[in-house]
């Protein structure tokens, strides 16, 4: 009501899983890390979470290899933790 033209994560209406998966798989990042800068970033979209792992939960998730797309890539242990 103060006109800040804010939407509470909440309310705000995202695109359908396979949906978003599909935009975040298109970026080519090569881990969490790059994810966490990119949604900071004014390039992300309003319908694409910041917090997949939240918003999809009980609707397609599994991990962040799955959500990134690079399940052929090797990563070391802290890495695979942070995942």
């Amino acid at each position: 009501w103060l006109g800040t033209g804010s939407i509470a994560t909440k309310n705000r209406v995202y695109l359908s899983f396979n949906e978003a998966r599909d935009f975040a798989r298109s970026l080519n990042l090569r881990g969490v890390e790059e994810w966490r800068q990119y949604s900071k970033s004014n390039k992300k979209p309003d319908d694409i979470p910041a917090n997949p792992g939240i918003i999809y939960k009980n609707n397609g998730w599994k991990d962040w290899v799955d959500w990134l797309g690079n399940e052929n890539r090797t990563y070391s242990e802290e890495t695979r933790r942070k995942i």
